[in-house]
């Protein structure tokens, strides 16, 4: 059976259906107008696209959210312990769901908008919701891990928002969403996330991906600070897949 990936995007729909034989990838652009809410922009992406209503062993989304924190996966099996850390966090939480996405010896802990859960939910079977950034720092923990050493990912999702994830050999030591308008908020935020992490601008590496241009307008900056930033190579195969999919096509 085949599987069918979704990520929703502030503009769009990016899908992968397929399965270890073979995958093939595709875009939905929506309207701004029809797709105000990721839930709206699921549901025209589906009704104007009749391939994603097919029956596939398992259907993945992936959304984002400004909620989420990240915990330790020994309190994220504890239900009642994560529904205490939610209410703690947001008390207005009551028109969301809860996710939990296991990243190695962390989990993100996210709220998900209620609408778009319960879309899902009457529209896929086998279908699992994740967080975005979760799916992020679960693809970059699968490269290889540094040996004693912090190694940061930086993730261009278009020219207004960059991902930062910081990985040792133990695991995930942060991860974070930052908006920003120009090259220079990027950095700002990169050299931030440097400094919190305890990031060495000698000795580690820097990897860099995504949007191409911010990609190349970033790296000309940071490597007036930092000794190794190298852009993150990917198979054929993969080059044209979303980097929060690559992770759930594995």
């Amino acid at each position: 059976m085949q599987r069918l990936l979704i990520l929703i995007r502030h503009n769009g729909i990016a899908t992968l259906i397929g399965n270890n034989d073979g995958w093939r990838s595709d875009v939905v652009t929506i309207d701004p107008s029809i797709g105000s809410t990721p839930a709206k922009a699921l549901e025209e992406a589906v009704y104007t696209s009749p391939a994603l209503l097919a029956e596939y062993s398992r259907v993945d989304v992936v959304a984002d959210s400004d909620r989420f924190i990240i915990v330790p996966s020994e309190l994220a099996s504890d239900s009642v312990a994560v529904s205490n850390v939610v209410q703690m966090m947001w008390p207005d939480a009551s028109d969301d769901d809860i996710t939990v996405d296991l990243c190695g010896s962390a989990a993100f802990v996210s709220l998900i908008d209620k609408s778009l859960v319960g879309f899902v939910g009457r529209t896929f079977m086998r279908a699992a919701i994740h967080h975005r950034l979760a799916m992020l720092a679960s693809f970059f923990m699968t490269l290889s891990a540094p040996v004693n050493r912090v190694k940061l990912y930086t993730h261009f999702a278009g020219a207004s928002r960059v991902d930062i994830v910081a990985v040792t050999s133990e695991g995930l030591l942060m991860a974070n969403s930052f908006d920003c308008e120009t090259t220079t908020d990027a950095v700002y935020y990169i050299m931030a996330c440097v400094k919190d992490c305890g990031f060495d601008e000698l000795e580690d590496e820097m990897i860099v991906c995504g949007d191409q241009p911010s990609c190349a307008s970033a790296t000309e900056v940071l490597r007036q600070y930092i000794n190794s930033v190298m852009p993150l190579l990917l198979p054929v195969g993969d080059a044209n897949v979303a980097f929060e999919l690559l992770n759930l096509k594995k």
